[in-house]
């Protein structure tokens, strides 16, 4: 994506890995602008066991979570823990639908730029 000041941003997103992949989402975001960069890397492969009897193993990697002996833990415990108190006790959610409606914009936009070989503009009519 390039914003209208050229900032160039790239997201990439695996959803759909093959059976036995050591994480079926993974996340990376890069902003590169003219004085800088910006690399958040949220596959969560910082946590490697690696056994001669089952090979590797990325224990902490699926998502939205998973019980680690008595902990539920995961790529996204926290934020599935927070969304499932707020809809339990009524509070408000971190993100706004409006940021998410945004955010699913973008995902779409770039998959229509594919389809179409071309860029697409943001906003785009609804």
């Amino acid at each position: 994506m390039t914003l209208d000041d050229g900032t160039t941003i790239r997201v990439g997103a695996g959803w759909i890995l093959p059976i036995g992949y050591p994480n079926y989402c993974q996340t990376w975001i890069e902003i590169i602008g003219t004085e800088g960069t910006l690399t958040i890397d949220d596959t969560h492969k910082e946590v490697t066991l690696n056994t001669s009897k089952n090979g590797i193993h990325y224990p902490m990697s699926s998502m939205p979570g998973e019980d680690v002996e008595h902990v539920f833990a995961g790529a996204m415990a926290n934020e599935t823990l927070h969304f499932i108190d707020a809809c339990t006790r009524g509070k408000p959610v971190m993100v706004k639908p409006e940021e998410a409606r945004a955010v699913m914009d973008i995902y779409l936009a770039a998959d229509l730029s594919v389809e179409r070989g071309e860029p697409v503009t943001l906003p785009r009519n609804r």
